[in-house]
């Protein structure tokens, strides 16, 4: 009973997340009436080839950078561990919010 119920709530998670996505579109699918606003959604339209293919090198890279992360980091710290963990604190890093204190800890020659 225990498992169907968090079951049910993983699944009622991730269609709740998925629901801004849909008003988003929804959101863009409206800026087409009004000719200002459907700049946008025109642009959108244009630039969506190139777009995809910025995301697919862009995620091809930044994937690559995890995998590298957890084989120099991953022994040394937790947050490199696992390639789930990785990706959020490459993202992080990406941001700007990196520990450095922690890198420094492991080696500046291997941090850097």
């Amino acid at each position: 009973v225990v498992d169907a119920m968090t079951g049910a709530e993983q699944d009622f998670r991730f269609w709740l997340c998925l629901y801004p996505l849909v008003v988003m579109l929804r959101l863009f699918k409206s800026f087409s009436a009004q000719p200002r606003l459907a700049v946008v959604t025109n642009t959108f339209k244009h630039a969506w080839d190139d777009l995809l293919h910025f995301a697919i090198v862009f995620l091809s890279v930044y994937f690559c950078m995890t995998v590298n992360a957890v084989l120099f980091f991953g022994q040394d710290s937790l947050d490199f561990a696992t390639i789930d963990r990785a990706l959020h604190t490459t993202f992080r890093a990406f941001l700007g919010d990196l520990n450095w204190d922690d890198m420094r800890q492991i080696g500046l020659i291997r941090a850097f």
